[in-house]
């Protein structure tokens, strides 16, 4: 005699509906639109600088930049996911800071005229995510970055204070600095493996101070200790084409019969 006692579908889901994986690498590739703040805080310690000792502006400038990343994507369900990813940016963004005025009795004259510039950035960031849709997700972006800082001073600039003071300024002088990043950005799913993906991040760098000196008993233009000190942010909106390796795995319909003779 035969019996069937079982029959029934191994898993909730039907076949053919596609589940992400839990795990995936990803590479992606993107065009940003940047914008490059930068405060600039210039101090002599001499009061008789038109009375100055500590005076600060912002300056701002827009550019284009680019972006390569590749990362690993954990999804813990169909509703949340996670991220982690290690990126390089380039930027052309130059920020042109006027100085503070100099009036001795040399003249009158800008006490530094220089132009800074974060050039590249790199960095890792981590992506918490949630799913709006099965083909659209939404994400938190933080991270730690380090980035190439450029100053060049203008020339005319750098050439009357060698004269005056005898002090020789590099004209151009590269560092780097330590930042972090914050920032949100949305991301769908075109097909199995291809996203596109839009975000707007903040980075915050550390100060950065550019320093020389003078004789304080010199009559030259620029006496006592001048020092300037440089602290950038860099806006990013950037649009990106990511993807994803490995198909995501679909989950089959099985049918399980059971005899007993």
């Amino acid at each position: 005699m035969q019996k069937t006692l079982l029959s029934t579908t191994a898993l909730l889901i039907t076949a053919g509906i596609a589940v992400p994986a839990f795990a995936q690498w990803t590479i992606s590739a993107g065009v940003q639109s940047t914008q490059l703040e930068v405060e600039s805080r210039f101090q002599s310690s001499l009061d008789s600088i038109n009375g100055n000792q500590d005076y600060s502006r912002n300056d701002q400038a827009t550019g284009i930049g680019g972006e390569l990343a590749v990362g690993y994507q954990y999804n813990f369900d169909t509703t949340y996911n996670v991220a982690l990813e290690a990126f390089g940016q380039l930027s052309d963004a130059q920020v042109r800071t006027q100085g503070m005025d100099v009036d001795t009795t040399n003249g009158d004259f800008q006490l530094l005229d220089p132009q800074a510039s974060i050039t590249w950035i790199a960095g890792l960031r981590l992506r918490p995510g949630f799913f709006v849709t099965p083909s659209t997700r939404v994400f938190l972006d933080g991270g730690v970055v380090v980035g190439g800082l450029e100053v060049e001073q203008n020339d005319d600039l750098v050439a009357t204070i060698a004269s005056e003071t005898g002090q020789t300024l590099d004209e151009e002088d590269v560092t780097t600095l330590w930042g972090w990043r914050y920032g949100a950005g949305a991301e769908h799913k075109f097909t199995e493996n291809f996203l596109v993906g839009l975000d707007y991040t903040i980075t915050e760098f550390d100060d950065y101070k550019s320093e020389f000196a003078q004789d304080a008993s010199s009559t030259s233009a620029v006496p006592g200790t001048q020092s300037v000190h440089y602290t950038p942010t860099l806006h990013t909106l950037g649009l990106n084409f990511k993807y994803l390796f490995g198909a995501s795995r679909h989950v089959q319909h099985h049918h399980y019969e059971m005899k007993d003779e």
